[in-house]
């Protein structure tokens, strides 16, 4: 009786096809508005997050780093000076139209460096710059941020580690120097040059180069023969004896200062800028 009344009943299966798929559209509709509205709100929220944000540091202050920005990343491989300009001569011109100097900052495992060709009251140079690393310059840039009267102040620092090198390594064509830096802080080391009469390639200059006392003086650079190793005592007491304040942290042997212009008051690193620890 079911089976017969069943087969009596008109059954439009397109119809049903159509209508199943008319209400799969719908879904698909219905879940694709949904995530529309939600990828709304999610932009919305970034936008309100990066408002915020901007509105926040534009009230912070725009920390600028005491670390010269020469040397690291910065620093310009010697191999390309050399490829950049030829022959000494070539150098010499670029120098000329720069004003009477022309540098390359470069550093490897031994220091700093700054190689430069200058104009002398005797005719053009060929100087090699060290530069301090680690705390030892810490030292130097915090006693220069210590004292009162900083325009007059980088004369001492030169002076200290003019004497900060020992008897058995000085040598008379080394000076202690100071050259233009790219922060407040100065930028002091040791410097020795030689003439560049009969200097014509650069395989000319290295072998002069090879001879320069300088480079003698690069473990000292370090401060104690190890990178970024603590100052001995006698370090900072010899900087004292120049008129620095030379404040070390207790145990440490690292140079601080409570004249940091982002961290007044509180004594503090330079370099590396942590703030108080």
């Amino acid at each position: 009786m079911t089976n017969r009344l069943l087969q009596r009943l008109p059954v439009d299966i397109p119809a049903i096809s159509t209508q199943a798929g008319m209400m799969g559209k719908r879904a698909q509709q219905k879940r694709a508005a949904k995530h529309a509205r939600q990828a709304k709100q999610r932009k919305a929220a970034a936008s309100r997050s990066a408002a915020t944000f901007a509105a926040v540091a534009a009230n912070l202050p725009q920390l600028t780093s005491m670390d010269d920005i020469l040397f690291g990343p910065m620093a310009t491989p010697w191999g390309d000076f050399t490829e950049t300009h030829a022959t000494v001569d070539d150098a010499i011109a670029a120098a000329e139209k720069a004003g009477g100097v022309l540098s390359c900052f470069s550093f490897d495992d031994s220091g700093e460096y700054e190689r430069s060709l200058l104009q002398d009251t005797d005719g053009w140079l060929y100087e090699v710059a060290l530069y301090p690393q680690g705390n030892l310059r810490e030292l130097v840039m915090t006693s220069w941020l210590d004292a009162d009267d900083q325009d007059q102040a980088a004369e001492r620092p030169r002076c200290a580690l003019a004497a900060y090198v020992p008897d058995y390594l000085h040598h008379p064509c080394i000076k202690a120097v100071q050259r233009p830096s790219t922060t407040s802080v100065p930028r002091i080391g040791w410097a020795q040059s030689v003439p560049v009469t009969g200097l014509r390639t650069w395989e000319d200059v290295r072998l002069a180069e090879k001879e320069l006392p300088l480079f003698a003086l690069a473990p000292l650079a370090d401060g104690t023969g190890r990178s970024y190793g603590p100052l001995p005592e006698e370090t900072f007491t010899l900087f004292r004896a120049h008129g620095l304040s030379a404040r070390d942290c207790a145990g440490f042997g690292a140079p601080v200062t409570d004249r940091h212009p982002h961290w007044p008051g509180v004594l503090v690193s330079v370099e590396n800028e942590f703030g108080s620890v």
